[in-house]
């Protein structure tokens, strides 16, 4: 999932390997785009560092914000829910550079239930907590621009 030219996230896990149901600490580091460590991050959204952890099946995710040490140093602790393949994705913006995301992937072990399937319910009515809308799109094509109204 690396492509060349991107940043990465080292992970390291405290205990090793992680367990579903158990909290662990994550110890993470992230590379630049020529493999040196981002020491100074600039804050985004009130935070250095957002953390987004989303299991393979899209079923399970978490939004954490890793506490930063001066050598650039990020730890969070965290329970994975349950077993399973879990992408985590730093974004940051290194001081001076670009804001971009660094990935990794992390296997969980434990029970891992197979996640609902996920069926397209648009266009439509859809019904919210509270909150219903009419969905309606216009030049749906991959990989261009499409509208998309809410009523």
């Amino acid at each position: 999932m690396q492509g060349h030219g991107t940043a990465k996230l080292m992970v390291q896990t405290d205990p090793s390997p992680v367990e579903s149901g158990k909290p662990v600490k994550l110890k993470l580091m992230i590379h630049d785009a020529r493999g040196a460590m981002v020491k100074d991050f600039a804050v985004v959204h009130e935070e250095k560092v957002h953390l987004i952890i989303v299991r393979d099946g899209l079923d399970q995710f978490a939004h954490l914000h890793p506490t930063v040490d001066a050598a650039g140093n990020l730890t969070a602790t965290y329970t994975f829910p349950t077993g399973g393949l879990y992408q985590l994705y730093a974004d940051h913006q290194p001081i001076g550079g670009k804001q971009t995301t660094a990935m990794s992937e992390l296997k969980v072990i434990g029970e891992a239930p197979p996640a609902a399937t996920l069926a397209p319910d648009t266009p439509g009515k859809l019904k919210g907590n509270g909150l219903d809308a009419e969905v309606t799109l216009k030049n749906v094509k991959a990989g261009s621009e499409a509208t998309i109204r809410l009523n």
